[in-house]
Formats: C-alpha cells, structure tokens, sequence
C-alpha cells in the first residue's frame, strides 16, 4: 500500500540521519570520560540507588492507607508528613527505570477485590530518563511507558499457571470474599511496555540520550560536545502523556505529534499508521502537521453509544474530531481562533460546545543559546504568562457554526479540566487553575547540569496555585465568572467517565492541602474527593507513610450504577523508600480502601490513565 511505503521511506531517512548522529556521539562520548558501566550490569536498566532498596517480605507489609478525613478547610492531622522532599527521593519517583518489559503479579496486601471490579487501568508516562552516562532528560521528554493493571480482564496465563504450579501446596485464604493464595498473588497483574517510537528505538540501542527534547540537552553546556546539542533533532514524538483505549487499540498521545497505537493486550506498539484515520493521508509529513493534543474526551449518547473527541492545534487552527466506537471519523469541526499566542493542553465540552482556553503567554526564547546547544528549546523562563491583558475562552459549537469567543476576565492558566456542563443559559466549567505560570520549576530538573534539584521547585510561588476552580459562562450577558474552590493546591481533575459534558458534583483530583511556607506542591501526596456545587464537602485519603506519592486519581464504573460517586477510585502510589508501587482501590463515595495491592518494583511517577 502506499501510506506504509511513504512512511518507511520518510522514516528511513530520520533513521539515517539520526544513527549518522548517534555514532558520531557515541565515539565522542568513549573518547572523552563516560565510560561509567559496571562489570557484570546491563547499563540498560540504570536505576537510582534508593529504587534498589530490599522491600519488606509480604507477610510484614504494612497498608499505606489511613482513615479518610473530611471537613471544609480539609485540615489533616498534625502528625501528617511534610511536602518537603529530598534531591534522592525526587530522582526516585521521577527517574526509576521499570525495565524494558514489566510482567509481575501484584500481591494482596490489605483488603479485598471488589467483585465487580473487572478491567484494566492503563496509565502511561516518561520513564528511561537517565541514560548509560548517569546524565538524565527532562522527564517530559522522557520515553512513554505504558502500565496495565488488569483485574480480570487479562490473565497471563503461563505465567501465572507457572506460579500456580510452582506454589501447588500452598494453602490459599479468604480476605472479606476475595480468594488469595498463601503468598498473597491477587491474580492482579501488571505488565509494562515502552512506545517503541523510532526515537526510542535509537536512544534504547545506544543507551544515550540523543536528540534534544523541549526541555532537555543530550550534553552539558558546560562542554564542547554542546555542539552536538544544536546539531540534534529535537522533536521526537516520546509519546508519553496520556493514554485511551479506543476501537480495540490503545492510543498513546503526545502533544506535538500524532498518537502511537498499542496493543490493549500485549501493549506491542502497532507498526503502521492506519490509526491516523483522523487525517486526509496519514503519510509522515502530514502527521507532523496534524498532531493530536493529548487530551481526549469521551462523549455517551442518550443511547449509550460512545464518541471519542480530539483536538489538533496548528497555530491559530482548532479542528476538533469525534470518532464512532469503531475508529471512524464521523465528524470534524474546524476554526480559526483569534488567540495571540495559546499555549494548550486539554479542552472541555458540553453537548452543544467545545471549550478551550487561549492560556495567554509569552514567549521570550534564548534563541542564541537554543542555536548554540546550550538551552534547550524551552528553557526557565522562557515561557511565562502574559500578564498585560485577560486571556480569551472559547465556545465552539459542535454543528460546527461560528465560534463564541468572550472575555475569560483574568489571565489565568488552565493546564487540565475536570468537566464542563449546560445549564440552561449558562455553562459551568471546572477546571484546576494557575493565576500565574512560568515555565521552569516542572519536577526540579536542572537541565544544564542533568539532574534534579528539589530546590528547583520553589521556582514556583505557591501563591500562583494550581486551584481548583468553577467558572460560569452566561450566555446571555456574555461574561465570565470564577468561583476558587479553596486555596488548595490541586491538580489532574477527573470525573465520573460516562458523566463527561455532563452536569456533575463531585471532583477526584490529587492535592496538596497542607503546605508550610518553604514546601512545594510538588509531588502530590493526598487524593481528594471535592463537592462542585458550592457545598463544603471535600473529603481527603493520603497513605499513611513518608516518602508516598500518588498519581492521578481515575474513576472505574461500577457496573449498572447511576449516581456518579458510587465507583471504585484508582490510586497508583509510589512508595519511594521501600523501592515498591501499591495500586490503592478505593470507594468513591467515602475513599475508603477496598484493597492495597502491592508490586515489589519502584515505577516511575506517570501521567495519565484511563480504565477500560
């Protein structure tokens, strides 16, 4: 077929520039000190030392849950650990190295599995940031890593039958219904792939970070091999944001270029772009100018049947795209929009609309620095709001007449929505919001020198937020009003799934409600359950023990359920001091745990999920 042979062509020649590259680095590295490989270790599989620490034997494992606590100001007890954290502890979570492929049973540590509990949680994420040479990239170019917690849906059948096989004596027990084996296998599994991006494929073969990314520099400044900074591609697709299962294919997504599809069962990333379907041609060259952002929604008809929406940002060109539940494109709305300089991320829509934010910046670049090698594209502060006028929403409508373009009445930032709704005249929008935002302080990484810095997130003023926010729009006045949902810091909203462009009460987000002066937001430590309707109803559960990261909470259906809390809640939680990850279910009308599972494997800190 032509498309297939389009794309070869076009990505041998990336190929052949990029190995010419790579070899050239390779020799310049040998030859001056990054000989750094220990006898007998694979350099593939670099891992921060805390992330090899012996965890504890299951019998002994202690649940990471603790009570839920609710109130208005959400004020947890004093013993509650403190936001600071350690320059080990932060390369930890951010940096561990999964391997290339993960397979593990995960093990019951408290708790039971909900009966009705039957799917997989996908997630995905940056991982492999630090190469052979100990010298790590910005984990927002790191390579996407896809994680699959399976309940049910997926059984690894030799390996489990080998381990059943294995341990046929055991004696086997009950907890609250569910049947466990003596050593505590759950029949929970998690298995791990990387995207196999072509960029992947050449940094993986060298064990080198190669090609400059937005915020990271292969080589130090510092050193004459900066020059190869500025001869390198930047813009590899790392495919690492987010991830949606969608016509029997998972879709991996990346702001800057178009999604990779995977395997829903082994995750093997599909080797042709037949899944472009979104384009006129999904040949290579066009790809690049049509990338998807990496949010998507889902909307559900009164029928039941499903629609999945995108969003493609070139410049001042929106074009949004809904797909059946079979991959085919069955609408395409496209506008112009008058935003100076958007800076997006995500959107929100309601029945009739599409929602997106201007997200006013500016854009002040060291262009001599980015063209010499030493800055990377997007270096501190080089992005930043623009503070010298309101930004700009917008309202697309969905039959696709002229957009509605109002007066947002601040500058803000929105980086993640958590739901938007028609309310007769009006539409409610809730959203978690920056009032300030400057590019810089994203996981402590100090791109000249490599690594991570703790410090480095104090870069950001926890005045700025992220808070979580509601903003009404009416239509018939043309304004726009925000409501601030208490000065708490929040992030990675998300809601009921079928519930999208719905009306909705309740928001699941991660949080950090307790900050002392000097403490950054940065990583989350709480999940929160927060009431959208003007009530003081939050709830919040934390794991009991320092060190303990959460990601971003996602909603799983319970089947047959209408009202839009009573669903499990899916906490993935990165114990950083016993080098292990828990996968955390709780209920999400009390977030009270289900069940803790455990994987003895410290997984890097991820992105986005979705349950299906």
């Amino acid at each position: 077929m032509a498309v297939p042979l389009r794309r070869s062509r076009c990505r041998r020649s990336i190929l052949g520039r990029a190995v010419v590259a790579a070899i050239l680095l390779s020799e310049a590295v040998q030859c001056i000190q990054f000989k750094r490989k220990r006898a007998g270790v694979s350099h593939r599989a670099v891992r921060p030392a805390v992330s090899t620490a012996t965890p504890a034997a299951p019998s002994k494992a202690k649940p990471s849950n603790t009570a839920a606590v609710t109130g208005k100001n959400n004020i947890l007890p004093l013993s509650a650990p403190q936001n600071k954290i350690d320059a080990a502890t932060l390369t930890a979570l951010v940096a561990a190295d999964p391997g290339d492929e993960l397979d593990e049973p995960l093990r019951l540590v408290s708790g039971a599995i909900p009966k009705d509990l039957r799917g997989t949680l996908y997630v995905n994420g940056p991982a492999r940031v630090i190469d052979g040479r100990g010298r790590a990239a910005h984990p927002l170019d790191g390579h996407g890593f896809v994680r699959a917690f399976s309940f049910g849906a997926r059984t690894d059948a030799a390996k489990l039958a080998a381990a059943a096989s294995t341990n046929a004596n055991d004696a086997s027990t009950s907890i609250g219904g569910s049947t466990v084996a003596a050593d505590g296998r759950s029949g929970v599994t998690v298995r791990g792939r990387f995207v196999r991006t072509w960029a992947y494929e050449i940094e993986n073969f060298f064990d080198r970070n190669l090609f400059r990314g937005f915020f990271s520099l292969p080589f130090a400044p510092s050193t004459p091999l900066r020059l190869f900074n500025a001869l390198s591609l930047w813009r590899k697709n790392v495919a690492n944001t987010a991830v949606v299962a969608w016509a029997g294919r998972l879709l991996c997504l990346w702001e800057q270029g178009p999604p990779h599809a995977l395997d829903v069962e082994t995750l093997e990333t599909a080797a042709g772009w037949d899944h472009l379907n979104y384009l006129e041609t999904p040949a290579c060259a066009v790809s690049r100018l049509r990338p998807l952002l990496a949010h998507t929604k889902v909307w559900v008809e009164n029928d039941g049947r499903e629609r999945l929406v995108g969003l493609s940002v070139v410049g001042s060109h929106f074009t949004f795209y809904e797909f059946d539940e079979r991959g085919d494109r069955v609408a395409t709305v496209a506008t112009e929009l008058p935003f100076a300089n958007p800076l997006t991320h995500d959107f929100s829509l309601t029945e009739h609309y599409y929602i997106v934010a201007e997200n006013p910046v500016r854009y002040e670049p060291d262009v001599a620095g980015a063209l010499d090698g030493s800055q990377p594209a997007l270096g501190p502060s080089f992005v930043a709001s623009a503070d010298d006028r309101p930004g700009l929403l917008a309202l697309v409508p969905r039959d696709g007449s002229e957009p509605i373009v109002l007066d947002a009445g601040d500058a803000s930032i929105v980086f993640h929505y958590a739901n938007a709704w028609e309310e007769g005249s009006r539409i409610k929008i809730a959203a978690c919001a920056f009032d300030r935002y400057e590019l810089g302080a994203e996981y402590g990484f100090d791109a000249a020198g490599g690594r991570f810095d703790p410090n480095l997130l104090l870069r950001h003023d926890n005045a700025w937020g992220p808070f979580l926010r509601v903003s009404t729009i009416n239509l018939a006045a043309a304004t726009v009003s925000h409501t601030t949902v208490e000065h708490v810091h929040r992030d990675f909203p998300r809601v009921h799934p079928r519930r999208e462009g719905r009306p909705t009460k309740y928001a699941y987000v991660a949080a950090s409600p307790h900050l002392q002066e000097g403490e950054p937001f940065f990583p989350f430590q709480c999940i929160q359950k927060v009431a959208l309707d003007g009530s003081d109803e939050v709830i919040t559960w934390r794991p009991a023990r320092p060190g303990c990261f959460v990601g971003e909470p996602v909603v799983a259906p319970r089947p047959g359920e209408v009202n839009e809390d009573h669903a499990w809640l899916l906490i993935v939680v990165h114990d950083v001091h016993a080098a292990a990850t828990d996968l955390v279910v709780l209920d999400a009308r009390t977030l009270a745990v289900a069940a803790e599972l455990r994987v003895d494997r410290l997984l890097p800190l991820g992105l986005h999920g979705t349950w299906a």
